[in-house]
């Protein structure tokens, strides 16, 4: 069992501490009440993110690999992977860079993460030289 920690990019955290002080913060400064009931959610919500941000990570096992995001997991059997590519797609996803790998598995079923050692992760799943153009 290896696990491999998600790439950070940095401009992606900002960006969503950004909106989330940004907009609820700004609501009510328009509406002028709550104030202090907003910060403690923005605070909740900043840990929330820090702690996802923490937590992501894939574990690859023998014959799967195991997406943990937050409170989320992902369960992909190896040998159900259809195809594997580069990737920097905008969705949301359990990975913490724009620099993805995007696993299609299954019927019709995909997943983007972003590990921090991308060759690492594909030759212990087997893919090293198999990955989409």
């Amino acid at each position: 069992m290896k696990t491999y920690k998600s790439k950070v990019d940095l401009w992606l955290i900002w960006m969503l501490v950004g909106i989330v002080l940004v907009f609820p913060l700004g609501l009510t400064l328009i509406i002028g009440e709550g104030f202090s009931l907003m910060l403690v959610i923005c605070g909740f919500m900043m840990a929330f993110i820090a702690w996802s941000c923490f937590v992501t990570r894939y574990q690859v096992e023998p014959e799967s690999i195991y997406i943990y995001s937050g409170c989320f997991k992902v369960h992909v059997p190896i040998d159900m992977i259809t195809s594997i590519k580069n990737t920097r797609y905008a969705i949301s996803s359990p990975a913490w860079s724009l620099d993805r790998l995007e696993i299609n598995y299954g019927n019709n079923k995909s997943v983007l993460i972003s590990p921090k050692d991308k060759s690492g992760f594909l030759r212990d799943i087997g893919w090293l030289n198999k990955i989409d153009a």
